[in-house]
């Protein structure tokens, strides 16, 4: 749907916060470039979402909001949006149903996802969708393989995720998440975007090239802490591994590319809020 068919003179736009062990977008500390999303709007055609919501949204919520471009875009005036810190691992306390529930790279923010999912479920209207956009926390070639220090860098990160107790490498499992929950016509569509400038198509170089900043700069941020901390190594070491992790990334030999889960499902007609 264009999201100028929203009725932003009758709606509103609730967005809430979550915790995480780590960021939960691979970013650049000074760039905004590749935050919230933007090179995922890009491949969805500049979409805010690919739920078929009603042309008329009432009320929607935005959890792991960040800045809250996607909320305030999608509000299009902003006295209709509004920002509350919550824990959204807590028990949701809302006590008008939503239109639309949308997330974006909250993978690593999340312990429960089958509460999560289930929550999400009572709260959305009969009728209405819930939306998540999560990257895999995996690279990969065409083949699926990737490079020798980028495998070891994503199995250790997946292993320390574990042990945090808020796994990264998760979207995959979203749409399951969500059928179990009980939505129904449950969509898991797969975008590729490049991790570096390395592909012919003008708007996917772009990205890559977009993806390829966020990465060298952010990847310390992301992984830092979680192998320090759950893995007992050295901040030494880490940079040791991830000087050789960059240097695989920039090689556009490599070819590397990160999946995008753009996962939507719908609550039956007949249910409310249970």
């Amino acid at each position: 749907m264009n999201p100028d068919h929203s009725d932003s003179d009758s709606g509103s736009i609730f967005t809430v916060k979550t915790s995480t062990t780590a960021p939960t977008e691979w970013t650049s500390e000074d760039g905004a470039e590749s935050r919230d999303g933007s090179d995922v709007m890009s491949v969805l055609s500049s979409l805010l979402h690919l739920s078929p919501i009603t042309n008329h949204p009432q009320n929607v919520l935005d959890i792991g909001t960040g800045r809250g471009d996607w909320a305030i875009d999608f509000a299009e005036v902003p006295p209709n949006c509004s920002f509350e810190i919550d824990d959204a691992e807590d028990e949701w306390l809302y006590s008008q149903e939503f239109d639309l529930i949308h997330t974006r790279t909250i993978c690593g923010a999340i312990r429960d996802w089958p509460r999560f999912h289930r929550q999400a479920f009572d709260h959305v209207k009969p009728g209405g969708w819930f939306e998540m956009q999560e990257n895999d926390a995996w690279f990969q070639r065409d083949d699926g393989s990737c490079p020798e220090w980028t495998q070891l860098f994503l199995e250790k990160l997946d292993e320390a995720s574990i042990l945090s107790g808020r796994r990264l490498n998760v979207a995959r499992d979203q749409k399951q998440y969500m059928i179990d929950a009980g939505f129904v016509n449950v969509h898991d569509e797969i975008f590729r975007l490049p991790l570096s400038p390395w592909h012919n198509d003008p708007r996917m170089k772009e990205i890559g090239r977009i993806r390829g900043v966020a990465m060298n700069e952010g990847v310390e941020g992301y992984s830092l802490a979680l192998y320090t901390r759950f893995l007992g190594w050295s901040p030494t070491e880490v940079r040791i591994l991830l000087a050789k992790v960059r240097s695989e990334f920039n090689d556009m030999q490599n070819q590397m590319y990160i999946a995008v889960h753009v996962v939507y499902g719908q609550k039956p007609e007949a249910l409310g809020i249970i």
